[in-house]
């Protein structure tokens, strides 16, 4: 019987560190500048800054980025609206003129703001004290669920994915004033199916990403015993096939 050589644990170890050096240096490279390609995406440079920057602290590399932490932070700041402005939150990119019909106050990208500015070190007393408040004009009075953007519900597209993002910027704000959590709630316990995951809407088909938003939110409300957490565990463990699948 032939008999393998051991596989050297310094080929591995090798093989791990110049993956991680080609990560940070990708990670660094992006943080001076998108290449053309991702011109489109302009309007979200916002919340691409937050996973970069987010990447880098978990690679432990900020401190060697090319841009200094507060420097950061005043890139960051420079995207929220001023306190002049009828809505409040944080710039995406480069949008449009702010108008009622183009409000451009993401919640997704006030969300990652806060979380950049909070990796950074900073403590948020820079931000405009109306950002929580205003979460109620997100918010669906009829079903407790978000939309993205402050305009008429008739054009509102709702979201779990909102929802996590109002409920992390009243966390991080430590100000809740502007979600009817009670509404909320009775919301996301209707998300729940028969699979045990949770779906955008009752009775909808549970997906991996919205069972996250799901949970992530009630934890923020410490509301998790409100749903079936057994049945949300085999939900997860049976999206295991080789890989995670939604």
């Amino acid at each position: 019987m032939i008999r393998r050589p051991p596989r050297s644990t310094h080929c591995i170890s090798s093989a791990a560190s110049d993956v991680y050096k080609r990560q940070v240096k990708y990670l660094k490279t992006l943080l001076k500048g998108f290449p053309k390609e991702y011109s489109s995406y302009s309007h979200d440079i916002l919340t691409a800054t937050y996973f970069i920057v987010c990447s880098l602290d978990m690679l432990k590399s900020l401190e060697s980025a090319p841009f200094t932490k507060k420097q950061i932070i005043e890139w960051v700041y420079s995207h929220q609206l001023p306190p002049t402005s009828k809505y409040c939150g944080f710039l995406g990119g480069n949008l449009l003129p702010i108008s009622d019909f183009n409000p451009a106050c993401h919640l997704a990208s006030s969300y990652c703001a806060l979380c950049t500015l909070v990796i950074c070190g900073d403590d948020l007393s820079r931000v405009d004290k109306r950002l929580a408040a205003s979460l109620k004009d997100y918010q669906n009075p009829s079903t407790g669920c978000f939309q993205a953007l402050p305009i008429s519900w008739d054009s509102a597209e709702e979201d779990l994915r909102s929802l996590y993002c109002a409920f992390n910027i009243a966390a991080l704000l430590n100000d809740w004033s502007g979600i009817d959590k009670p509404k909320a709630l009775q919301y996301l316990k209707s998300c729940q199916s028969y699979e045990g995951g949770c779906g955008w809407i009752e009775f909808g088909e549970a997906h991996s990403g919205l069972t996250y938003c799901t949970i992530a939110s009630l934890g923020l409300m410490e509301k998790l015993g409100e749903i079936g957490n057994k049945s949300v565990v085999e939900f997860a463990l049976n999206r295991y096939d080789g890989g995670w699948n939604g």
